[in-house]
């Protein structure tokens, strides 16, 4: 499928932010033009009908009348048409639509049958003759498929007109114009709206040519309009392409639009797919003068296969273009080696044995806007970035519609289950070390600054008689993650509180890098 972007939408150069909208505006400012105001009817209020012409659009798909319609109808109740106030243009209602069957187009059409055609349904009472209405009503005449434009300019292709058709009145009598507007069949909805918005702007400025807006030409074949400055250039409104216009306050070509409002938001879901033990009632003593721990503690030791499956929800997008990202590489399906994370591992972190560290092979799958990721049999936990960015496809950057996300998340293929009096140490381990920062016993307790959310906010640190100061740097950081996180992730802030207290004892030497990998405990969502 095609991006619904990829038909020529331009580049802004610059836009300007109002409330509800924004005006993009797509050539530099100052363009030479020499569009004035040349006297004759312009548009204020008005109404505007459809007319669907010949029996071809009875049956019509892609488009039919209904999504020409609703089309229509998106762009009216956008702020497209705003950048004409300054031409003196208020509003433009929705009146209405209707097939006309007769008279029939034929295999060829002109200007003028179109306006005849327009005529016959005034004088015929289906519409109000313009002299009587208040508001007035444009008539956009969308031609047929199985009726050709009969080009009468030599070298020049017509894709739609305006112009104020005469009625001549001999009873009163008087001359009556229609503002009509027509545009040839497309069978691209894309192109068919720039054609529609090109001359509803010209119609709302110069409906009755060679009066209203545009250049110092003098007759309706030569002049150029509002739009015709612009006609290189194509906005995106409300789901759909568009005409940009000459804008009088601007001096350049714009395209007032709704603010590209996109959101994506990230999930996972874990699954485990098989688990197996490999040992049972392993025992090992706890290191001498542990700050924690103390006699032996057993372990069981199961291999897993685990899935994690991330879904990033784009359904604010019309044509999302999706990049998923791994630990800040550019993901790709197949295996693929990640970092083992040993501070996964209750051992490693309470140093009852020194573990080596390598690499584990995880297996990626990506299916648009899926992830998942396969833990292998046996391969030692991992901490894992997930990141994923979205953006329109084929719509320029300048409309800002790139967002990102992404997901830490330790995962595994294999998993220590420590005995229970393990667990009940650590959690003691957690509750000793508060204690002593706490009540300081045998320390000078300080007050020291740190930001923790509330900018005003403080946190009790220890300074330690016999502790290094690069120690005491150390424990007063740890210490204050810990505290920032002992709301959002209580085991990860025990285990910084332990490496305080193995820094306090003389103990753990790997602070930085336990602490660091740590952060990997909590499923964190990036900003």
């Amino acid at each position: 499928m095609s991006s619904p972007f990829n038909n020529g939408i331009a580049n802004p150069v610059s836009f300007t932010v109002s409330p509800g909208k924004v005006i993009y505006q797509f050539n530099n400012k100052n363009l030479n033009t020499s569009i004035t105001y040349n006297g004759g009817a312009i548009v204020t209020d008005c109404n505007l009908e459809l007319l669907f012409w010949g029996s071809f659009w009875d049956t019509a798909t892609n488009p039919s009348v209904g999504d020409i319609i609703a089309a229509v109808k998106d762009i009216l109740n956008s702020p497209y048409l705003s950048g004409l106030e300054p031409y003196g243009f208020q509003s433009l209602s929705f009146q209405g639509s209707m097939i006309i069957h007769s008279p029939s187009p034929g295999t060829t059409y002109s200007e003028s049958d179109i306006d005849n055609m327009v005529w016959n349904l005034i004088d015929h009472g289906i519409f109000n003759k313009p002299q009587d209405e208040d508001p007035r009503t444009i008539y956009m005449v969308f031609a047929p498929q199985t009726s050709s434009f009969r080009q009468n300019i030599p070298g020049f292709t017509v894709g739609g007109e305006h112009d104020g058709a005469t009625d001549v009145d001999l009873i009163l009598p008087e001359v009556n114009h229609a503002w009509i507007a027509f545009v040839n069949y497309n069978n691209s909805m894309d192109s068919l709206m720039e054609l529609f918005t090109h001359e509803l702007v010209e119609t709302i400025t110069d409906p009755e040519p060679p009066s209203g807006y545009h250049d110092n030409a003098t007759t309706s074949r030569t002049i150029t309009e509002i739009g015709d400055y612009c006609e290189n250039f194509f906005g995106w409104v409300n789901g759909h392409m568009v005409a940009s216009y000459y804008s009088k306050t601007l001096q350049g070509c714009i395209v007032p639009s709704f603010p590209f409002i996109r959101r994506i938001s990230l999930s996972v879901q874990s699954q485990l797919i098989n688990s197996t033990k490999v040992l049972t009632d392993i025992t090992r003593p706890a290191p001498p003068n542990s700050f924690c721990f103390s006699g032996t503690y057993s372990w069981t030791l199961y291999n897993e296969i685990n899935t994690y499956t991330f879904y990033v929800d784009v359904s604010t997008y019309l044509d999302p273009l999706i990049v998923w990202q791994i630990n800040n590489n550019d993901a790709t399906a197949g295996t693929i080696q990640v970092p083992s994370d040993l501070s996964l591992d209750p051992l490693f972190n309470y140093e009852f044995a020194t573990l080596p560290s390598y690499n584990s092979e995880i297996d990626v799958t990506i299916n648009n806007n899926v992830l998942t990721v396969t833990t292998k049999n046996g391969q030692a936990p991992a901490t894992i970035q997930i990141s994923c960015s979205v953006n329109e496809n084929g719509l320029p950057s300048e409309y800002g519609t790139l967002r990102q996300t992404g997901i830490i998340l330790p995962v595994f293929g294999w998993v220590r289950e420590m005995d229970n009096r393990f667990q009940q140490d650590l959690k003691a381990c957690g509750e000793k070390l508060y204690r002593i920062v706490k009540s300081g016993i045998k320390q000078k307790v300080k007050t020291i600054p740190i930001p923790i959310g509330d900018p005003g906010a403080k946190i009790k640190i220890i300074s330690l008689v016999g502790v290094r100061e690069e120690d005491q740097v150390k424990i007063r950081e740890v210490l204050s993650y810990a505290d920032e996180l002992k709301e959002h992730n209580a085991v990860l802030a025990e285990r910084l509180r332990q490496y305080a207290g193995s820094l306090i004892t003389g103990g753990h030497q790997n602070i930085d890098q336990g602490a660091s990998a740590g952060d990997g405990l909590n499923s964190t969502m990036l900003s």
